[in-house]
């Protein structure tokens, strides 16, 4: 089933990615132009990650459709991951080291995006051949290019 979409728009996405685990905690923050579409599902974001992921040579695209987000990835890591309260959700995640088993489990997804742009957060745990390997949050804010970043 086609869903309609339009044109992507230019924008500015700031994200910030924290991983929590027993060892250490890891804190990413960064801002990197993208495109933002809305279709008849809901919104989509694409940006292309950075070398400062780590995971440069990858399309991220983001798709919220009512309280589900889902993540895909596509290049050097690819992957797709869905995000949804209360669920938990299995994938492979193709790395150059090799494909593993990743499990999702979303404890809350905070969407507040309109025409315009906005923000959307996620707080997640992941285990990896079902085994827990930390807790994760990621958070994005769509603006327009050329606007501001909400604080």
């Amino acid at each position: 089933m086609n869903t309609k979409k339009t044109d992507g728009q230019p924008v500015m996405i700031s994200i910030r990615g924290a991983q929590f685990s027993d060892d250490e905690d890891d804190v990413v923050e960064f801002v990197t132009a993208g495109e933002y579409y809305k279709s008849d599902k809901g919104y989509e974001i694409r940006y292309q990650e950075t070398e400062l992921t780590g995971m440069e040579g990858t399309e991220t695209r983001l798709s919220v459709e009512g309280r589900r987000v889902t993540m895909m990835r596509t290049g050097r890591f690819s992957t797709q991951m869905i995000f949804e309260k209360g669920q938990k959700h299995l994938s492979l995640y193709n790395t150059p080291a090799g494909t593993m088993l990743v499990g999702v489990n979303t404890s809350s997804v905070d969407i507040e995006l309109d025409d315009l742009g906005g923000r959307l957060a996620v707080n997640y745990s992941v285990e990896i051949d079902n085994v827990l390997t930390g807790y994760n949050r990621f958070e994005l804010k769509v603006q327009k290019a050329g606007d501001s970043l909400p604080q």
